[in-house]
Order: C-alpha cells, then sequence, then structure tokens
C-alpha cells in the first residue's frame, strides 16, 4: 500500500518580465537553490518580513511626518496644533 504525502504548500501563479526569469533560472542553475519554487518562495519570504518591519503610513504617522516638515526643531504634537 502506497502512501500519499499530503504537501504543505499552496501554488502561486505570477508572470514576470524574460530578465526576472532569466535571473532566476541562472540562480537555479547555480545550485544556490534546489528549484525556481525553492527561489520563489525564499525571495517572497524576505519580501514579507522586510514589508512587515517598514512603518505604515497611518494617519498618526502623515500628521507627525507633516509637523516634522514644517517644524524641525519644537515638539511636533503641539507645534503641530498651533499652526
Amino acid at each position: 500500500m502506497m502512501v500519499k504525502q499530503k504537501r504543505n504548500k499552496d501554488t502561486i501563479c505570477a508572470t514576470v518580465s524574460p530578465y526576472v526569469k532569466r535571473r532566476v533560472l541562472e540562480l537555479v542553475d547555480s545550485d544556490d537553490f534546489s528549484s525556481m519554487s525553492d527561489l520563489v518562495s525564499v525571495a517572497v519570504t524576505d519580501f514579507i518580513a522586510r514589508y512587515d518591519s517598514k512603518p505604515r503610513n497611518t494617519e498618526k504617522n502623515v500628521i507627525k511626518n507633516d509637523a516634522e516638515k514644517n517644524n524641525q526643531d519644537g515638539d511636533y504634537e503641539t507645534d503641530y496644533l498651533l499652526d
């Protein structure tokens, strides 16, 4: 009796430029990655980690950034409200 292994991965299809595809194939051929799937998984995981660590432009951040642009040396919260 043969046991079928279940993969714990989903499939994603994407369109990329010819340059990106060539580079991916070169990297896979260099034996740094075991497959195109391995390279894409590593790349997307790295992107998500960097993306999640970046500050977002929430309303509070936008107000703070605007205030800092207008007032370089004061208390941004108080000075922004007085402008």
